[in-house]
């Protein structure tokens, strides 16, 4: 049988709550990239004649034979869920019946988290709808903008209408009152 003797984190070891041979799961940080499992075969007999194998769900597909190293490292494994099993071989080359399997979860950082991707995808719509209202608003300013020039504009023009009109009159009245002038000075 083999159980978990030790556990580091960047070649530190690691605070646990209780011994690593009794957890059946552990949680690490992102931030948490390099680190290392120690175990050993409860078969003593001739201990340098075991042969360590492990396999880590969730990357490794097959068993991997590390011979008498009772160590495995694993660095920058991206965020998820893992399950490390390790199983031996006796010095008389029997494997063992279940392998020692321990649970490891990398939490992703924040900005790798449905929660942050949700934030971002609201903070865009957000955004975007407050682009649209303050366009709006400009459009609509712009808008009264244009109608009181063409309202003055159209004031402006009827003034002046009203001034050609007057000064056409004039012209006519002119032109009239000449000409009744000089029918009146005619002979006969």
């Amino acid at each position: 049988q083999v159980v978990f003797t030790d556990f580091s984190v960047l070649n530190k070891p690691y605070a646990l709550p209780v011994s690593i041979s009794y957890l059946e799961e552990i949680t690490l940080s992102y931030r948490d990239y390099f680190f290392s499992f120690d175990f050993a075969s409860t078969d003593y007999t001739n201990s340098e004649k075991n042969i360590y194998e492990y396999k880590l769900e969730g990357f490794n597909e097959n068993w991997v034979n590390i011979g008498n190293e009772h160590q495995v490292t694993f660095t920058n494994l991206d965020h998820g869920t893992y399950n490390l099993l390790v199983r031996a071989t006796n010095n008389d080359r029997v494997l063992c019946k279940e392998p020692a399997s321990i649970r490891i979860i990398i939490k992703p950082p924040f900005w790798k988290t449905i929660w942050f991707y949700t934030l971002c995808i609201l903070l865009i719509i957000v955004m975007i709808y407050l682009y649209i209202k303050n366009r709006e608003k400009k459009l609509i300013k712009e808008k009264q903008i244009l109608e009181e020039k063409v309202e003055e504009r159209t004031t402006e023009l009827k003034e002046e209408k009203f001034k050609v009109e007057l000064a056409h009159k004039d012209i006519k009245d002119s032109i009239n009152y000449k000409a009744a002038d000089k029918l009146a000075t005619l002979p006969g």
